[in-house]
């Protein structure tokens, strides 16, 4: 009968431990490659929130047009303006106040700001559905061309769920507008207007019969007549309107 001696018994026990021992490792190892690698494939679906923001970004840019419209382009009125109406003035004496392209651009860059993260609600629905997102501070460039305004924003925003992230950052959107054709044509009127202040200067608006404008002027009191510049071809839910106060130095006879 074969027997094993004490010493051989006490080396099979330690190859039988060493194999023991090599077998976790090797299993380990080999569960947590699978399960990186696993990681590694997964990937984010990023459109869904990149979709998100960039309606809410059209939406409050969409808000912004109407707003700075019933304001003369403005968000923050200038010094020279009517506190009554809250509109500013595009024509005070002989002066012309009529807002620039890049100060208009700056206003609505502005609101955006301002009103996106009500938009956004902190990313809540999303939240729901068990991502997690961190993002950072907001930033609104905004330029006007003759039909459209483009909204662009930089936003950190990393999306994270299941150990796995990704990162976006720049977002952009744009609204139909005939913003820009609207101030030039005020620009354009005021250019004359500051001639004689004196006059209501009918001659002027031929450009926005041109432009597919429409005018309307209510008289205020006070030598202030308000212009009303209404857009059928631009529409934000009903056509786009426009507005601006002139002060003028009518003559005392009445006359104008």
């Amino acid at each position: 009968m074969f027997e094993f001696k004490r010493g051989q018994i006490t080396v099979v026990i330690i190859l039988g431990i060493v194999m023991l021992l090599l077998f976790g490792i090797i299993s380990y190892s080999v569960g947590y490659f699978w399960q990186g690698k696993e990681k590694s494939s997964m990937t984010l679906n990023t459109e869904p929130v990149k979709t998100y923001i960039e309606s809410c970004l059209k939406k409050v840019g969409e808000d912004g047009l109407i707003f700075v419209g019933k304001h003369g382009g403005y968000v923050i009125l200038p010094p020279q303006s009517d506190s009554l109406f809250l509109l500013p003035y595009y024509l005070h004496g002989n002066e012309s106040y009529v807002i620039s392209k890049t100060e208009l651009e700056n206003q609505l860059s502005f609101y955006v700001k301002e009103e996106l993260s009500f938009c956004l609600k902190n990313f809540l629905i999303f939240k729901e559905q068990g991502y997690e997102l961190n993002w950072g501070k907001i930033k609104i460039t905004t330029r006007v061309t003759e039909t459209k305004v483009h909204f662009n924003l930089d936003l950190s925003v990393t999306l994270i769920k299941g150990g796995v992230s990704k990162e976006m950052n720049t977002f952009s959107s744009f609204v139909p507008s005939r913003i820009f054709i609207i101030r030039q044509m005020a620009e354009d009127f005021l250019n004359e207007q500051k001639k004689n202040s004196s006059l209501v200067c009918i001659s002027c608006f031929t450009n926005t019969l041109k432009k597919n404008l429409r005018i309307e002027s209510y008289f205020l009191g006070e030598d202030n007549i308000m212009f009303i510049v209404i857009d059928e071809k631009s529409q934000i839910n009903h056509p786009y309107k426009y507005s601006f106060i002139n002060k003028y130095k009518f003559e005392k006879n009445g006359t104008k």
